[in-house]
């Protein structure tokens, strides 16, 4: 039995998550955060994006989102998505701002997390998310290099450091209920 196949045997259900496109993730986020009033700017609808990527590689151990994400000067990128947004600079962006793409059906952990997204990081700003995506040890903070290409961050980077924060915040909980 190869190491795949044991992991399937694991976790069944997970294994028919595929990722989805970088817009279609993002049109999700953006529907999200304007029925909950939030504004949303081309840089936040990024971090938002790759946050939410980190954490289903987190805590599911699979990608949220497929295509290349790289480490550009202020924080993680989705290529495909910035090209589609850039144009709007500091404008909010719509999810009517995207193109329209077949509707993608994300199933339950995704949608978990993608709403959970919004509701932890739709109050904040750009700069606040991108402090949290370039925190110091974050994969953008290993992989970028100043005035360098702009280098892809692998994937088990940001699995292993997104399980390691789940780790810390568990433990720091279970020190409060000890309290």
């Amino acid at each position: 039995m190869t190491r795949d196949s044991a992991r399937w045997w694991k976790r069944p259900s997970l294994e028919s998550l595929i990722a989805h496109s970088p817009i279609a993730v993002a049109r999700f986020l953006l529907r999200e955060a304007e029925r909950r009033g939030f504004e949303v700017t081309p840089m936040k609808l990024l971090e938002m994006v790759f946050l939410s990527h980190g954490w289903m590689l987190g805590l599911h151990g699979v990608p949220l989102v497929r295509g290349p994400v790289e480490a550009w000067r202020y924080g993680p990128v989705f290529p495909e998505l910035y090209r589609l947004i850039r144009h709007l600079g500091t404008q909010r962006v719509r999810a009517s701002d995207l193109p329209a793409e077949p509707e993608e059906v994300f199933e339950e952990e995704a949608r978990q997390i993608l709403v959970g997204s919004v509701e932890r990081y739709g109050p904040l700003s750009a700069a606040e998310l991108s402090e949290f995506t370039g925190a110091p040890s974050s994969p953008w903070e290993l992989t970028y290099r100043e005035g360098g290409w702009k280098p892809r961050i692998r994937p088990e980077l940001i699995e292993f450091y997104y399980r390691k924060m789940l780790e810390v915040a568990g433990k720091y909980e279970d020190a409060e209920a000890g309290s």
